[in-house]
């Protein structure tokens, strides 16, 4: 290797020891970590034994659980009170355009600023 690579390589011995010691801290926590969550701590009195969880027997759903039998009818005829709606929006804010005077351009005489445009006009004027 050249000389100059080498060197840059070498790191100081106040960085090296550092990161040794921070390697270290880590292995050192993750040990506690892993004999704590295996309960080896728990033989020392640090913490109260641990209770195995009964798993309680859960009925599965009922039909009084079921929101379509209780109200039926907030499902029923749902998509055809959706259309009501945007329907009715639409026509108002079509009779408020037109109660204010606004009018379409027509498509021959809206300016056009790029070839997008030159298609797009160009198709709606046939």
């Amino acid at each position: 290797m050249p000389r100059g690579k080498r060197e840059s390589l070498n790191l100081s011995g106040s960085a090296t020891q550092a990161k040794r010691l921070a390697f270290a801290a880590f292995v050192v926590a993750g040990l506690f970590f892993s004999l704590d969550r295996f309960g080896a701590f728990d033989a020392f009195g640090q913490r109260a034994p641990r209770q195995a969880t009964r798993q309680t027997e859960q009925s599965g759903p009922t039909i009084s659980d079921c929101s379509y039998v209780k109200r039926p009818e907030d499902y029923i005829g749902t998509e055809a009170r959706h259309r009501s709606a945007v329907s009715q929006a639409t026509e108002a804010f079509a009779a408020s355009l037109s109660a204010e005077g606004v009018q379409l351009v027509p498509p021959q005489q809206m300016p056009r600023k790029n070839i997008i445009d030159d298609l797009i006009f160009g198709k709606m004027a046939i």
